[in-house]
């Protein structure tokens, strides 16, 4: 996005700004073992960097940053509901293979992306069928 909107130098500052603050998420969280360091990697990249590389990217696009954000509401849905719906499944004791949890896990994570994703975005889901139709009726 930032090289297409010709700003190659924006791109460089928000990269080295970005590194020198997961730089010291990472440093900070040394001090505290392994799960330090990967706790201050998460937070210095969720709460630091990616904010930060959103408001520049909103910007160098010319779009509110509120609109930007708003792309991300209905994934984010789906997220709150996937997320603990996973990780009930993952606590139950059961008695298939490493490949069988693995399976239904991902079958789980499908249900409820299309249930939910049919739902969100059923105008999409709609213009990728009819998109579909002509392209199989025009072959028969």
């Amino acid at each position: 996005v930032f090289i297409a909107r010709n700003k190659a130098r924006l791109l460089f500052r928000l990269g080295t700004v970005n590194s020198i603050i997961i730089i010291a998420g990472i440093a900070i969280g040394a001090q505290f073992g392994i799960l330090g360091v990967a706790t201050g990697y998460a937070v210095s990249y969720l709460v630091f960097a990616t904010p930060l590389g959103l408001y520049f990217m909103a910007r160098a696009i010319e779009v509110k940053l509120s609109r930007m954000l708003a792309i991300f509401v209905k994934p984010a849905l789906i997220t709150i509901i996937l997320a603990p719906v996973l990780l009930i499944y993952r606590s139950l004791v059961l008695p298939w293979t490493s490949l069988g949890l693995v399976a239904g896990a991902a079958a789980i994570f499908l249900v409820i992306w299309a249930g939910m994703g049919f739902g969100l975005y059923r105008r999409q889901f709609r213009a990728i069928l009819d998109l579909l139709r002509v392209r199989f009726n025009a072959k028969a």
